[in-house]
């Protein structure tokens, strides 16, 4: 069902119309023209002793311009993105790192349900450590997707990072 036919059914009861104007929250759309149920506006990089570093869903050549962390630096991710014209349920995002073809990592982030708004949601993921060791050093492959209960993809970008031994 559609937020507008969810917002219209049992109109003649006030009190549930109001709740169901407040679940839904604000119907309106940041970018009304663009069709898509969720924007990436960035995905923000921090780590310890650096500045932040925006990563560019939308970029095609995001993979060609690695991240460089420190071995052993914690950071973490942090989405930054808009939901407009309907409900997403169950939006989790998925996160694949490749070293020589071979998936070192892979994990899940449940994120939760959001309802259409023009209002930016910041999601901060859990911190993690960059790998550490002579064997670490490198270059690594990341694929990140924002995944529904449905199973629809709603964004997936790729960017490459590169683990040194200094910054």
């Amino acid at each position: 069902m559609s937020v507008q036919e969810l917002l219209t059914k049992d109109a003649d009861d006030a009190s549930l119309a109001a709740y169901k104007s407040k679940l839904l929250g604000n119907v309106t759309a940041k970018y009304p023209s663009d069709p898509r149920q969720l924007i990436i506006d960035d995905v923000q990089l921090l780590a310890e002793h650096r500045s932040p570093v925006i990563i560019d869903p939308y970029d095609p050549h995001l993979r060609d311009k690695p991240i460089t962390l420190k071995e052993g630096v914690s950071f973490k991710l942090v989405l930054r993105f808009y939901v407009q014209h309907e409900l997403i349920s169950g939006l989790k995002f998925i996160l694949s790192i490749r070293r020589l073809k071979l998936e070192v990592e892979r994990s899940e982030e449940m994120l939760g349900s959001f309802a259409p708004s023009d209002k930016l949601i910041v999601f901060p993921l859990p911190e993690e450590t960059a790998p550490s060791g002579i064997f670490a050093r490198g270059s690594y492959q990341a694929v990140g997707k924002l995944v529904d209960d449905d199973g629809k993809c709603h964004c997936e970008f790729q960017y490459a990072i590169e683990i040194k031994k200094n910054w």
